[in-house]
């Protein structure tokens, strides 16, 4: 880790069941971040090619 930063403030995305489970979440906050990365990784990319077309 860079100096300078936490632990609970790394600069980055973890997306380890681990760290997850470390942060105290279970299976219904894991399916709401599955959720979320969909939405602004295919989602997003779909409408910027239809933006494009």
């Amino acid at each position: 880790m860079k100096a300078g930063r936490h632990y609970m403030h790394p600069g980055g995305i973890r997306l380890g069941t681990s760290e997850i489970t470390r942060l105290g979440m279970k299976e219904s906050e894991m399916k709401e971040i599955a959720s979320l990365l969909k939405q602004v990784v295919v989602i997003r990319k779909m409408q910027e090619k239809l933006q494009h077309c």
